[in-house]
């Protein structure tokens, strides 16, 4: 509920559509306006939860920044749009701006004159407290045009008050291709001495950008590292931004060829006998990015065996299987089933169907994961 009017009673949402308010309190450029998400308010469709409306008005090509901000850690959510027939039609949506906190920051181009309807909520559906809302005017920077990025090769770049930005959070950023081809393993990095630097590696669709894989600070110093198995050939976007939307300066984005090493000769491992082992940064990963150790384990037909890797440096992951002409050929996995310190321990348990030699994968469940651990077998 707004500070300075009065809520009618809710109407009734119908999937992501809602019905038009009972009221919306008008609101211009340069406004700052406080409110109070209530019980009592109108429910917005999307979220089902509480919301406040409000009325702008806009001129084609003109763009505006919307921020929600709550003192009282409440996580907003912010939405522009038009009542269509009835019902709210949503242009454009942000829940958090990225700047840490869980306040909203909308950026959002005209698409033509009129009225707009912004509804002021939140995460979740049955939050309430207060809240601040400020609308200003602001100048939207075109996108940069991507520049082609090759191992071996670096690009710099420098961030600006006039770079372009995020339309959601107001983050800098650049853009580069990569022409992978399928199964390429390729190191991204991102340095920079004047801010926190952020990757994402992706594809561009209709709709837009979608990020597969990001990293913030795995290069040391604040510097991004991110390590990517292209799923299939083509062409991919490297977006290079700027943690926060005061980040300015320079900056270098380059890309290497990982050195994957050779498919390690297992070690052998007996019964009753407990292995202490390491996850090293440079090691063979598979096809998931995660690193691991083989371990070779002779059993007897009806053998009973129970394998367990425990760690309380990384979430262990179990793999247990024979090679064949193909491969490795997984017949047992397990993640959380061992228990441990933190529950993240993994346990394979199994009567062996056949004599010979099966062989173990000791992995971590997250991708590119150091850390130390221990196997037994029993």
């Amino acid at each position: 509920m707004r500070k300075w009017s009065t809520m009618v009673a809710a109407t009734a949402a119908i999937g992501a559509a809602l019905a038009t308010p009972a009221f919306a309190d008008p609101i211009g450029m340069g406004d700052t306006v406080s409110g109070t998400l209530e019980a009592t308010d109108e429910r917005n469709g999307a979220r089902e939860a509480w919301m406040d409306t409000y009325q702008l008005t806009l001129t084609e090509g003109q763009s505006v920044r919307l921020d929600m901000t709550s003192d009282e850690g409440m996580d907003t959510y912010l939405f522009i749009g038009v009542q269509s027939d009835g019902y709210f039609e949503e242009y454009a949506a942000n829940d958090d701006r990225g700047d840490g906190t869980l306040n909203s920051r909308l950026t959002f181009t005209a698409p033509f004159t009129g009225e707009y309807t912004v509804q002021a909520t939140s995460f979740g559906s049955d939050t309430t407290g207060t809240y601040s809302l400020a609308v200003a005017e602001t100048v939207v920077v075109p996108p940069p045009t991507p520049r082609p990025l090759a191992v071996g090769g670096s690009v710099t770049g420098e961030f600006s008050a006039n770079s372009p930005v995020l339309d959601w959070s107001s983050q800098p950023y650049d853009l580069f291709t990569y022409e992978a081809e399928e199964g390429e393993i390729v190191v991204f990095t991102m340095n920079s001495d004047a801010f926190d630097s952020y990757l994402e590696v992706g594809q561009e669709y209709e709709w837009g950008f979608e990020p597969q894989m990001s990293d913030d600070d795995s290069g040391g110093n604040l510097n991004a590292r991110l390590v990517y198995r292209f799923p299939a050939a083509g062409t991919y976007t490297v977006r290079a931004m700027g943690l926060y939307e005061s980040s300015t300066g320079p900056f270098t984005v380059a890309a290497e060829s990982f050195p994957q090493p050779a498919e390690p000769r297992p070690i052998p491992i007996r019964m009753n006998q407990i292995m202490r082992g390491s996850l090293d940064e440079g090691e063979i990963i598979n096809d998931y990015m995660q690193y691991y150790d083989v371990y070779s384990l002779r059993v007897r037909e009806g053998q009973e065996v129970r394998i367990t890797m425990r760690s309380e440096t990384l979430d262990s992951v179990l793999e247990v299987g024979v090679m064949s002409p193909a491969g490795f050929a997984v017949a047992a996995y397990d993640d959380d089933s061992g228990g441990g310190v933190y529950g993240l321990d993994s346990q394979v348990s199994f009567t062996a169907e056949q004599s010979g030699t099966l062989i173990i994968r000791a992995q971590s469940l997250s991708p590119m994961t150091p850390g130390e651990y221990s196997i037994s077998v029993e």
